[in-house]
């Protein structure tokens, strides 16, 4: 069975990042007090509901052993852990955080035992519900529907025909990263040209059209960035764009 992606409706329902409780024990192994059984069943519960299939999880179960100094042999390995994710993968389950939740009961809720702590899980399934609540909110079809590609094309021409593809990528991103509508998308102006190679066989605007199809796209309030890119000898980051919804309509 494989995992290795959610659709859409899954990745809306709830975050695709790991609950901060079991994040904390996966990063810096088992505190004290803890069933190291139960997290590893825990974290393993949580790896599938992000998507990963069985090899990768095995991967980062094996790493997480040896991040605590434990190196198990092959037979033990297949015992403690490929079972459980065998078993696991055929019963898959949301580990919930209500009052009544094993996360909050056994004491791994990190807002239980850490006084003023901010769950940044928590604070997603909030955008969530809100957005699944307003379903005018999380209108895609919007873009469409208020005949924004033809506006774009009438309007910038040209730019607003690369306006509409780069729209697009932003939104396609969103899903494949599986970010919730809305979220920071980090794209940089080479990845919408290998978007362009790809999708249109062959055809590479310039970064400077990748820039004017940007600009367009703000100048309409269709987009915001809001986090500059930054370049360096050792690292460099994309510029990181928002969507706006709801989407708006043309003027």
């Amino acid at each position: 069975m494989k995992h290795e992606k959610k659709d859409e409706a899954n990745i809306l329902n709830t975050p695709n990042i790991m609950k901060d409780c079991l994040k904390a024990h996966f990063e810096k192994g088992l505190q004290d007090g803890l069933d190291e059984n139960r997290t590893l069943y825990y974290i393993i519960t949580e790896l599938i509901r992000l998507g990963y299939s069985k090899e990768k999880i095995a991967r980062k179960i094996d790493s997480w052993f040896k991040k605590m100094g434990k190196k198990l042999p092959p037979n033990k390995f297949k015992e403690k852990v490929l079972s459980v994710i065998d078993w696991a993968l055929k019963r898959p389950r949301e580990l919930g955080c209500s009052a009544k939740g094993s996360l909050k009961i056994l004491g791994y809720c990190l807002k239980e035992n850490v006084p003023n702590y901010t769950c940044r899980y928590e604070e997603r399934m909030k955008t969530i519900r809100k957005i699944l609540s307003n379903p005018k909110h999380f209108n895609e079809s919007a873009f469409h529907d208020y005949r924004w590609p033809e506006f774009l094309f009438r309007v910038k021409k040209g730019a607003g025909f690369y306006a509409t593809e780069v729209y697009k990528l932003i939104r396609r991103t969103e899903t494949l990263r599986g970010l919730i509508p809305g979220d920071i998308v980090f794209l940089g102006f080479a990845a919408m040209q290998q978007f362009f190679l790809t999708e249109y066989r062959g055809l590479c605007p310039s970064q400077m059209t990748m820039f004017r199809a940007v600009k367009v796209l703000e100048e309409f309030g269709l987009i915001k960035q809001v986090i500059k890119g930054k370049r360096g000898e050792t690292s460099k980051q994309s510029n990181g764009y928002r969507r706006i919804l709801p989407i708006p309509k043309p003027p």
